[in-house]
């Protein structure tokens, strides 16, 4: 059997933990779950988000691109089309992106 993934729909992603963004005061970060997945065996897909950038994808002023195979299985957009970090004031890993990610971005 293959590897299935799937990112589920925005308001289906289920928050797992909540805290303090360490680096950035008054940012609360949650740990979601944000879709599942198939081998040998079920398992969940995890991020962590900023709270306030899941609230402005829920709202529309954020948009987002899935990848399910990739090791950085969604990329976050802001009002103005720019990348942004899933969790702010945090660096991009960048080098953790396929190919097909960087030509779309970088």
């Amino acid at each position: 059997m293959g590897r299935i993934n799937r990112i589920w729909p925005l308001i289906s992603w289920k928050i797992i933990k909540e805290g303090q963004n360490k680096e950035l005061e008054n940012d609360i970060v949650y740990q979601m779950i944000i879709g599942d997945g198939e081998d040998y065996n079920y398992y969940e897909i995890k991020e962590f988000i900023s709270k306030n950038n899941y609230e402005n994808l829920l709202i529309g002023r954020y948009t987002m691109e899935k990848y399910p195979y990739s090791e950085v299985p969604i990329l976050l957009f802001n009002e103005e089309k720019q990348l942004i970090p899933l969790v702010s004031n945090m660096q991009i890993p960048l080098e953790k992106l396929n190919e097909f990610q960087k030509k779309k971005v970088i």
